[in-house]
Parts: C-alpha cells; structure tokens; sequence
C-alpha cells in the first residue's frame, strides 16, 4: 500500500493487480487514480497487490519493454534496433522480475497501440496501456536517470508498427467484465494455437496441395497471420511477442521461402489488419470456445449469440499429448474427482499433492514441470492444528509455499450457484491459479446431495467456468454408507468429471491403492499402490501393483535417453521427439514410463529442508 499511495501523493495514477498482473479493478487501467482514500480501499482488499500505472497522456509515460522469455531474447532484438535506428539516450530503467527491463520515456504521443510490437521481444506501451510500477514485487530500479525522449526514428518505427484502432470494436476489452475476460482470452489463446498447428500441418503438404478453401500454404500463411494480428489487438492480456515467435516458427518454409519471408509475410498483413480493425469480441463470453481458424468469409462476424465453432483440420492436426501436471492423477485443464470412505487420509494425500504441485517438488513418484500456483479451498481442516503440523511434517516451510493459496473455511457462497462461481472465478484470477482443489465438495453445494439437479448445476455454474479458463480441478469427496456403491450422492456427480479416482486401504501398514474408476481421457495406469511414509512424511507411489516390470521399463527408457543424448532439461514431449529422431518414428514408450524415465535422471528434487525424497518401499514405523 505504501508504494502505491507513493505513487499516488507525487501525482501519478495507479490501481491494482493480481499477481498474474491482471487489472483487479473493473476497467483495468481505465480506474486509475491519485485518489488517496480510494488507493487505500484498493489495497485493503488487496494487501499483496501489484502496483500498476497507465502509459500515455495520463502518466505522461511510454516504456520500452524488453522480453527475455518464452525463447525470445528481447536484448537482441534491442541492440539490433539500435543498430538500425541509432542508439537509445540514457534513461529510467527497471529491472522485472521475469528478467527482462523496462526503460522509461517520456510520452510524446508517437503511437495510440497498448502494446506496439517492433520486434521479437520488444514491445512499446503507450496509449492505452500499463505497465507494473517500480517498487512492486520483483520489479526493480536497475537505472535512475531522468526519463528521456524517445528519438524521431524509434518514434517512426513505433508509428508504423502500430496497428491502429480503426474498428468500433477497439476498445471492446475495456468494456468487458472479469468473467467475459477470462472467457475472451481462452477463446483467443486457443484461436492462436489452433492457427499454430494449421501452420505446422501445412509445412508438410505436398507441392501444389490445397485446403477446403483453394488456399496454398501461402495464402494459408497469410490469413493465419492476419487473424493473429486482429485477435493480438483486440486482447491485449496475450503475449505478442511470444505469439508473433511462435507463428513464425510454425510457418511453413521451402529453399525459396526463408524465414525472411515468412517474417515480411508478418510486417506485410500488418495493414491489412489495421484497416480490419482488432478481432470482434462481441460473441464471447457464454460458452466454450475452441480454436478456430481464419477462412476467407467471417459469415457469423457481427451476428448476436454466434460463436466459434470447432476448426475440425486444425484440430485433426493439432498431434500435441495430454498434458500432466502429476501423472497420472492430475492432468492440466480437466476436472478429477478423488474420494475415499471418512478418515481414509485423502486431506493429507491432497494437500502433500497441492503443495508439491505449487512448488515443483517430487510427489507420488513424479516432479511437476515447473512451480503452478495452486488454489486450495479448504471446508473441512484447520489450519493450526490441521494443516501447519502436516506441512512441517512433509518438510515444507512458509517461503517454499508462496504459491499455494490457502482459503481456510472460506464464507463463500454455494459453487452450485452464479453467486459462488464468481466468488471461486475471483479468486482463480487474483491468485493467477492452474490448479483448484475443493475440499471437499459435498460442503460446498447448497442443493441436495442425493439430487442430480445439484451437481448439474455445479458444473453449469462452475465447472464449465473452470473449463473456460482452462484450470485444473480436483475435489474430495466422501463414499456413503454403502462404501460398494462409490461416491455418495446423485450419479450425475461422476458425469461432468474427466477422471474418478478412489483412495482404499489395502492393509494396516500404511498401504493404500489408488484406482481411477472412470476417465474421459488415457490414463496410462489406472492402479496406484501407494504407502504413507514419515520422516519426512510423504506417499511413495509403486505402479500398477508389478514395480519390478515398470522399473526395468523405465531403466530402459533411460538407456534410450541416453544413447539418444537427450538433454536434462527437457520436458516429455520434447524428449520424445528427440528419441524418434535418434532410433525412428516407429520408437514407441509409454507416457507414464517416459515421465519416470526423465525424473529419475535427472534426479528428485531437494524439499525445502535440503532433503531427498526418498523411494524405499519397505514399511514404515511411523504414526499415521
């Protein structure tokens, strides 16, 4: 709050956001202020907000923004500009917590663009846009020197990089709300992957091969870059240069077609997009959008409750695998139901789940790619007597949680209503979650157990919302009294899940088996034995009941690896390319024998105490 009353005192607007840097204001940048009394109200709501100020004539700001994520080396894009250009006079600079800068310039009206793309990692925000102020987390002071003018060739450059608002759709993402947002960025995100995999499909067609529209993979190129363009302007949350790199990494490309071309191909429908005007978000906002490519007739463009409808050859292109967070109980943007009779120990397994999963430490036999925030809504434990002592137990301290969320006994309103998923929405985009756990969900439903009404309306209300926005979810939930007949309460409970997974003791060592009873999905194995083990306390995963069979597969995977000289860093899909490379196409490993393969070569990771999780499976002496 101090930073941004700060801000506020020596008269520069601010407002809020989240730590995925979304707007938690309802206009976004549009709210700004210098108004003490409603910055404070602000953060007292919001007491770890980020500090975010508009760029252009209302800050008299413009800043250059230098990536270096997501494979793009916006520092070499900098000094190549330079080169062209001339050099940048010395000016503010800051330091973000990605890695990238900031460098500060006084506005002089040069473009009208949020977020004007001159090159691959750099972007300009001007007007209309906003940038995370020095002094918020991870954002920091690198140069103090006076803000500078951008000189006239940066400025021109910026000019005709702008693609500029032509449309009475503009300006639309202003006016959407949160939930109609998050709805509209899904939308846009799975547009661009989807005209990434049509780009892919057509860099293997055969010479003089066409689409269902006469288009050659020219053509092709070029409308999938025109549509990228308008869905980039109209939905300024997305990451352009990323976008704009990975299209043009999909491009297809011949001895006479470099990536040159494919580049200029970009440049070139630039203007063809800013006489369009930004893509028209008017449709979005009610239903689950799927990737949908750019024809040359937009027949629906305008029409009142029409919406994207399934790019079928882009989706029979799209060869890209389920994606896992833990395999094979948690996979990413689905729904799983875990269940087991009262008193089993499910909590303790969830919760030594949510906060591997939000630290990216090795859980039941796997390491998570990478950290993911995780939103636990907590109904059932407390969490001084309850979930503290466990998570010392496990070996997790406070700063190796910072991204597990914890809502301890939330007053929330039922998640079978519009009321709470709201509520449970808020909280995904404020806490920027991939990952819901509900815990558990029979206390957080107002409607009657037994009634299929009930869980139809959850997933009306919430669960669909949880698809849109492509989160993961995984709730508890408890057997009846007849444990033979699975979860209790109405059948339509298990049918808007993708996967069922009931926890049963085996014996009084500390045994359990894990067995996932339905899926919508592969799953690879369907039977976990799993023993509860202490010191530090954890759950030690054996496959499929036959350890000995899978461990020799997977001794033999990372054989293969080796020989192939696969590198550590790599994640499953990848690895697998590289091992079709080095044997053949016809190489063949399954997904679960590949992802233990990769963990155990590259070794556990330490928890926070600078332990090794263990894989003994002999029996344990401890308490439960």
């Amino acid at each position: 709050m101090n930073v941004a009353l700060g801000y506020a005192r020596s008269g520069i607007p601010v407002f809020p956001c989240g730590p995925d840097k979304r707007p938690l204001t309802r206009h976004g940048f549009k709210d700004a202020t210098t108004d003490l009394a409603v910055v404070r109200d602000w953060w007292a709501q919001h007491a770890d907000a980020m500090v975010a100020t508009p760029t252009g004539s209302a800050s008299d700001l413009a800043v250059l923004d230098v990536d270096v994520k997501h494979g793009i080396d916006g520092e070499a894009s900098l000094a190549a500009l330079e080169a062209e250009l001339g050099p940048l006079p010395v000016t503010m600079a800051v330091r973000t917590r990605s890695g990238g800068r900031h460098l500060y310039f006084r506005h002089d009206g040069a473009s009208r663009s949020s977020a004007s793309r001159i090159a691959p990692g750099i972007d300009v925000r001007a007007e209309g846009g906003y940038v995370i102020a020095p002094g918020s987390p991870g954002y920091v002071v690198e140069r103090t020197a006076e803000r500078a003018t951008l000189p006239a060739a940066w400025a021109s450059r910026l000019a005709a990089s702008s693609i500029e608002a032509t449309s009475p759709v503009a300006d639309q993402w202003a006016t959407l709300n949160e939930s109609r947002r998050v709805a509209a960025l899904a939308w846009a995100s799975a547009s661009l992957a989807g005209l990434e995999s049509e780009l892919r499909a057509a860099a293997s067609w055969p010479e003089g091969q066409r689409d269902d529209y006469g288009r050659g993979w020219e053509k092709l190129t070029a409308d999938a870059y025109l549509r990228a363009l308008r869905i980039l302007a109209a939905v300024p949350d997305l990451d352009g240069a990323a976008w704009r790199a990975r299209l043009l990494a999909a491009a297809p490309r011949d001895a006479s077609w470099t990536e040159r071309d494919v580049a200029e191909k970009w440049a070139s429908q630039r203007s063809a997009a800013a006489r369009k005007g930004p893509a028209d978000l008017s449709n979005v906002g009610g239903s689950i959008f799927t990737a949908t490519s750019d024809a040359p007739q937009e027949p629906t463009a305008g029409v009142p409750g029409v919406v994207p409808a399934v790019d079928w050859a882009a989706l029979w292109a799209d060869r890209t695998e389920e994606e896992w967070i833990v395999e094979p109980i948690l996979p990413a943007r689905r729904l799983v139901a875990l269940y087991s009779p009262p008193k089993m120990g499910k909590s303790l397994l969830m919760l030594e789940l949510a906060a591997s999963v939000a630290a990216g430490r090795y859980v039941l036999g796997a390491t998570p790619d990478r950290p993911r925030p995780v939103l636990y809504v907590d109904f059932e434990n407390d969490p001084k007597s309850d979930v503290r002592p466990r998570l010392q137990a496990m070996g997790f301290a406070p700063e190796s949680l910072g991204q597990l969320h914890y809502l301890s006994f939330p007053a929330m309103n039922y998640l079978d209503s519009a009321a709470g998923a709201e509520q449970l929405m808020a909280n995904v985009r404020h806490y920027g979650a991939e990952v819901v756990v509900i815990d558990t969900v029979s206390r957080a439903v107002g409607g009657e157990e037994n009634e299929n009404d009930t869980w139809l309306s959850f997933y009306r209300h919430t669960g669909l919302a949880l698809k849109q926005a492509r989160v993961a979810c995984i709730r508890l939930d408890h057997t009846g009294k007849d444990e033979t007949k699975g979860q209790r309460g109405g059948s339509a409970k298990s049918g808007d899940v993708d996967a069922v997974w009931r926890l049963s003791e085996v014996v009084k060592d500390e045994t359990y088996r894990l067995t996932c009873e339905a899926n919508r999905m592969p799953v690879a194995e369907k039977v976990l034995t799993i023993r509860r083990l202490t010191e530090p306390l954890r759950h030690d995963v054996q496959v499929g009941g036959n350890y000995a069979a899978f461990e020799a597969k997977v001794a033999e995977a990372i054989r293969a690896l080796d020989a192939a000289d696969v590198d550590l860093s790599l994640g499953r899909d990848k690895a697998r390319v590289a091992l079709s490379v080095h044997f053949g196409e016809d190489y063949r490993v399954r997904n679960d024998v590949l992802s233990k393969a990769l963990d155990k070569r590259r070794g556990p990771v330490p928890d926070s105490r600078g332990q090794v999780p263990s894989t003994d499976l002999s029996p344990s002496t401890g308490d439960r």
